[in-house]
């Protein structure tokens, strides 16, 4: 009989008064039946990564979505990708911009993302290596990578297992780990709330920047509007970022609406970018079409703004933007 241990087939007679049926067979053969029988029970030695798993990887095509904040006092995006949407700033750990995960069962299923810098052309999860890839919606310099997990994580890791969930790891288009930084060259989302006022009625407040109006409506009701104050220039944030200068919520017909007035983040007054992945919107002359937290948003250009509004319904968002006037103050 033969024994496979540490590396090497060792070869031993069998004890007394134990009979063997594969004693006369040839070395190979029972190499052979001990091999194949270690694959039928799991053995590392079979699996091409050493280790045997108890889920399942799989990239998806789901789109990664970087759409604008509409409430006054924001600069930059909120992400919009399958399973949910997120809004935070502070530090990345570059060349990963930003990653999310969730989870849902049973059976267990995680669902998670990752966007990140050009260079990281894959990414490890769960032991496995994954191709990220370009959107062209999304501002160039990004990739992006969605992931599904069904079963149980290997979690070989200490920070694995520390935070119980999935973890990115960047690559190199060589598959060597990139070392990630903490930093704030990259950011998606600058809150700045110091040069923001609120109000729930009018009178406006008298220093206010951009400000928006509803013309009447009817149904049509205000519930808060804010307003910035002082309009500075944001940089280091992804892409051609949007400033929201003033928003206001509204109820039509029991809809809950929120309308704002979106600039340039980096050059104020100049006329802002296009909005990610807009459409003319059929039958409705110079307004568009762009997809927004939870939903889609309609807008429509004015002198250096978009004037857009979400939520509702589409007949709402249109009735609204119809109503909707935007005034600078001094």
């Amino acid at each position: 009989m033969s024994d496979i241990g540490g590396g090497h087939v060792r070869e031993y007679e069998p004890r007394a008064g134990c009979v063997s049926r594969w004693y006369n067979r040839p070395v190979r053969y029972v190499r052979l039946v001990v091999v194949l029988v270690a694959c039928m029970l799991g053995v590392s030695a079979c699996s091409s990564s050493g280790r045997p798993y108890a889920s399942s990887v799989a990239v998806r095509n789901d789109p990664v979505l970087l759409v604008p904040d509409v409430e006054a006092g924001n600069a930059g995006w909120c992400i919009r990708a399958r399973g949910g949407e997120e809004c935070a700033n502070g530090p990345t750990r570059e060349p990963i911009i930003s990653e999310s995960w969730s989870k849902s069962g049973p059976p267990l299923i995680w669902q998670g993302y990752a966007l990140t810098l050009s260079r990281v052309t894959s990414v490890l999860v769960d032991h496995r290596r994954l191709p990220t890839r370009r959107e062209s919606v999304l501002p160039d310099g990004l990739r992006v990578v969605v992931v599904e997990i069904h079963g149980t994580l290997s979690q070989s890791t200490s920070e694995a297992r520390a935070t119980e969930l999935p973890r990115f790891t960047p690559l190199s288009v060589t598959g060597e780990p990139i070392r990630e930084l903490k930093t704030r060259h990259f950011e998606l989302l600058a809150e700045d709330q110091s040069f923001t006022q609120s109000f729930a009625s009018s009178p406006r407040p008298s220093t206010g920047i951009y400000g928006l109006d509803a013309e009447s409506l009817a149904g049509l009701e205000e519930r808060n509007a804010r307003v910035v104050t002082n309009v500075r220039t944001y940089g280091g944030l992804i892409g051609e970022g949007f400033l929201a200068c003033a928003s206001a919520s509204y109820r039509l017909d029991d809809w809950p609406l929120l309308a704002g007035v979106l600039i340039s983040a980096s050059h104020p007054g100049v006329t802002p970018p296009a909005l990610p992945a807009m459409q003319p919107l059929a039958g409705h002359l110079e307004v568009f079409q762009a997809p927004a937290l939870g939903g889609e948003m309609v807008a429509r250009r004015i002198p250096g703004a978009w004037l857009v509004v979400e939520g509702g319904k589409l007949e709402q968002r249109l009735k609204l933007l119809e109503h909707l006037r935007a005034t600078v103050r001094a």
